[in-house]
């Protein structure tokens, strides 16, 4: 069975809490900016995790499980 669609309502909302958080936080809108934060934030080693993720969020579009 196939993934059901996200929403435009789905992907516009990760879009804003991405840049939400980049701004509470202050790093920069970027993937990579996020992604250092949230890896010194969570205690993890650095480049733990993808930059891709972060930044579809960033562009509004929502990362698959392969990204």
């Amino acid at each position: 069975m196939a993934r059901p669609q996200s929403s435009k309502c789905q992907h516009f909302r990760g879009m804003l809490i991405a840049h939400g958080l980049a701004d509470l936080v202050q790093v920069s809108h970027t993937g990579p900016g996020l992604t250092r934060w949230f890896e010194v934030a969570s205690g993890v080693p650095k480049y733990s995790f993808r930059d891709k993720m972060f930044g579809k969020y960033l562009d509004g579009s929502l990362p698959s499980r392969n990204d």
